[in-house]
């Protein structure tokens, strides 16, 4: 009797470290490994703390001032999208520097490619509409009877943060459009030019955009009553800035640019 013919090959791409016909080969967790692998989480961590504070912020008020950014509803809403978009792409840029983490464990690549750019088009789309929203809102704040000693900045371009919010705003815009051209047309697209070109921008839009959150926690200094919910927020909004680039500096250096994405 004859024995039977092998199974065929899998099709298509196989992903490193899989082994047709057996489990994937034992490694040896590095301390590379564990250490992306606590940034990671810490950093997540700190991006919580960085819209907890927010939304806790946009909701206090001095009582004997009888205002509050509440009363401002696109103001309101521009915290909140804003902050939920910029961590969302934070969040997505942290996932995919690590080369380890879940989200690589979990996917196909081609699945996996079209996820992630959804998700950075979608944190791109929300912060850009927050930053459209604050810009109209500036009016509404100017209509408000505030006293003149605790009146925050109004005009577009009369603070730190209004300044380099719009340049977030700006390069973020630049961003959503690159995303929203590799989701469509990544086929027409150089993959490695396409990819070190959008890393720059979309580091720099990070940065820029985590220095305006920054300036705007300093901003609802007039609205609170103690100073602890600020310094928090931009303690964990630092700190959340730090990790991203911690691993982004040990993905190019000791795991060579292998990213997820």
């Amino acid at each position: 009797m004859s024995m039977p013919p092998p199974p065929p090959m899998p099709q298509g791409r196989i992903e490193e470290g899989f082994r047709p016909g057996g489990p994937p080969p034992d490694e040896q967790v590095s301390g590379f490994v564990v250490g992306m692998n606590v940034t990671n989480t810490v950093t997540h961590l700190l991006l919580g703390a960085v819209a907890f504070t927010a939304f806790i912020c946009i909701n206090t008020k001095r009582e004997f001032y009888d205002v509050s950014i509440v009363e401002i509803p696109k103001l309101s809403a521009h915290v909140y999208l804003s902050v939920v978009g910029y961590v969302l792409l934070v969040s997505q840029a942290v996932l995919s520097l690590n080369p380890r983490s879940g989200w690589g464990d979990n996917f196909k690549y081609p699945k996996k490619t079209k996820i992630y750019w959804s998700i950075q088009v979608l944190g791109s789309f929300l912060a850009i509409l927050g930053g459209i929203l604050a810009i109209v809102g500036v009016k509404e704040l100017n209509d408000l009877n505030i006293p003149p000693l605790i009146r925050p900045d109004t005009g577009h371009l009369n603070s730190a943060h209004n300044i380099v919010g719009l340049v977030a705003l700006v390069l973020t815009s630049v961003s959503f459009v690159g995303g929203l051209v590799h989701l469509l047309c990544s086929s027409m697209l150089s993959a490695k030019i396409f990819k070190v070109l959008y890393s720059c921008i979309m580091t720099l839009t990070l940065i820029i955009a985590f220095i305006a959150i920054c300036l705007a926690f300093d901003k609802f200094r007039i609205y609170l009553l103690t100073d602890v919910s600020v310094n928090m927020g931009i303690s964990a909004a630092v700190l959340a800035l730090v990790g991203m680039l911690m691993m982004m500096i040990g993905n190019l250096t000791v795991a060579g640019g292998k990213g997820n994405f």
